[in-house]
């Protein structure tokens, strides 16, 4: 994450502030997937509430899939 922040130029900085609803949008919708999608799954598969915490951690993170 730090490289990729790295590589960033001023126009990136400009584009985000140039369209907030976007970034707005996206990062709500995000959040609310992933939330969404982690109880389905632990409710689908009757995970113990220990399993269903700990899916929640891991499938629920923001930006999972860049690590």
């Amino acid at each position: 994450m730090f490289r990729m922040g790295m590589t960033l130029t001023l126009s990136d900085i400009k584009e985000v502030i140039l369209r907030p609803k976007e970034i707005v949008l996206g990062t709500s919708l995000q959040f609310f997937i992933m939330l969404l999608l982690g109880f389905l799954l632990a409710t689908i598969f009757r995970l113990s509430l220990e399993l269903a915490a700990g899916g929640h951690t891991v499938w629920d993170m923001s930006g999972w899939g860049s690590i």
